[in-house]
């Protein structure tokens, strides 16, 4: 009975042997039918190994990651990639041990093969693999790791604009910047950068960071051009044009608002405003600002290269108040009656019968009169012109400059003793003059 029953172990022992034997060559056969089938690279030709991997001879197609996935060994793994991992024993016979495609989660980690749950945000694709082979070498000889990331993690930037074309969701590049995140937004409508507000809100942190545009792309501060993080939020708008105009009223020919200058020139928010009218009174403008007024003398306002030390703010108010100055034509004029005396220049007597549209033909020149009065409206002095012979001479150093609350009046030719009609007009007209004047002190 005992050798009948080693002589059975032994049977069962022989065919045993023979089944491993037969499935070792059954597996050899169908190896070498995938090596030679038709869809197989043409000998001596073998699929180039990726970039990261070994370039073993024999390593199955499957093992290799597919044309334009990611396989640079630097590349560090992001929250949402996904990876592909390959796992071939070197003695594997072609055979793929391990072939998974894995997620990498919010939380940076991923289910890893040999490794379990592990975290791999931040690990280069040659760092993980150094990881796994050092785990897989416990079971297989050599073993071959491949791995490539099969879709990558899109880093994406908030752009939140009024005046920005691209606005929404940016896809970020390798180390970009503000400046890199405003080119790939759409160029601005306008250089004054001034006149736009910007500000980066870091997803991450909560923080508010408030940016000059002015000095980032005007290329006066490089620190504001800050790196940008995915999930952050661009905001660039303009600012309320409450804040980026001049209000200009008063004394000028177009009274209302006005964008501020690059250059805050007060000069040239007049000239915005059409200049000062013949009543404006330029000694005495006024800048309302936060509360308080700036009188600002711009009697040079007409004189080429003149500009005042004051310079403008957003929000300022300029006041051009009217010019009281005045003075009173009588008698042969072209135009009579009361007539501004402008607050930025002195008019002589020629002048101002020019400015009155000359005089009347006849008119008696020699005679004109010019009367004088003292802060208290009480006649201060007479003087009698020859203006004619100050014309036909061209002597003007016998032209006297007016002041403001003189009379003057041209006699008409013609003119009988006494008073005629026109001087009795002319004396009421004087005495109204007189009078206004006076209310207006």
């Amino acid at each position: 009975m005992i050798n009948q029953a080693q002589r059975t172990r032994k049977s069962l022992r022989g065919w045993l042997t023979l089944g491993i034997v037969l499935c070792g060559l059954l597996r050899t056969g169908v190896a070498r039918a995938q090596e030679t089938a038709p869809s197989a690279p043409p000998a001596g030709n073998p699929p180039a190994a990726p970039a990261g991997s070994p370039a073993t001879p024999g390593t199955p197609a499957t093992a290799n990651p597919a044309p334009g996935l990611i396989t640079s060994p630097t590349y560090r793994i992001l929250v949402d990639d996904v990876l592909q991992v390959t796992v071939t024993p070197l003695n594997g016979v072609g055979q793929v041990h391990t072939n998974e495609t894995l997620a990498v989660l919010s939380d940076g980690t991923a289910d890893v093969p040999f490794l379990g749950e592990t975290k791999v945000v931040g690990l280069t694709l040659s760092e993980l693999k150094g990881r796994i082979k050092k785990v897989a070498a416990k079971y297989f000889e050599d073993p071959r790791i491949s791995i490539a990331v099969r879709a990558r993690f899109q880093k994406t930037v908030n752009v939140n604009s009024t005046v920005l074309p691209n606005r929404g969701k940016i896809i970020l590049g390798e180390n970009w910047k503000v400046r890199d995140v405003i080119s790939a937004a759409g160029s601005l409508p306008t250089d004054r950068y001034d006149l736009l507000e910007a500000s980066l809100y870091r997803n991450a942190t909560g923080e508010v960071i408030t940016l000059d545009l002015q000095r980032l792309l005007g290329d006066l501060d490089p620190a504001q051009n800050l790196p940008v993080e995915a999930g952050d939020f661009l905001t660039v708008k303009e600012i309320d044009p409450t804040r980026t105009q001049i209000q200009v009223i008063g004394q000028v020919q177009k009274p209302g608002p006005v964008v501020i200058p690059r250059n805050r020139s007060l000069v040239e928010v007049l000239q915005a405003a059409g200049g000062p009218t013949e009543r404006a009174a330029l000694s005495e403008v006024r800048i309302e600002r936060e509360g308080k007024d700036l009188i600002v003398n711009m009697t040079d306002y007409r004189k080429t290269g003149f500009e005042p030390a004051e310079k403008l703010k957003m929000g300022d108010r300029v006041i051009v108040p009217e010019n009281r100055k005045e003075i009173l034509l009588q008698g042969a004029f072209g135009r009579g009656g009361i007539m501004p005396y402008p607050d930025d220049q002195t008019l002589t007597l020629t002048q101002v019968i020019a400015r009155a549209g000359g005089q009347v033909q006849g008119a008696e020149l020699k005679s004109t009169r010019i009367t004088r009065f003292g802060p208290d409206g009480k006649q201060k002095s007479t003087m009698v012109v020859n203006v004619e012979k100050i014309l036909k001479t061209g002597d003007y150093s016998d032209d006297p400059v007016i002041q403001p609350g003189d009379q003057i009046y041209v006699p008409p030719a013609g003119r009988r003793k006494g008073f005629n009609l026109q001087e009795m007009v002319g004396i009421v007209s004087g005495v109204v003059f007189l009078l206004y004047q006076a209310s207006r002190i």
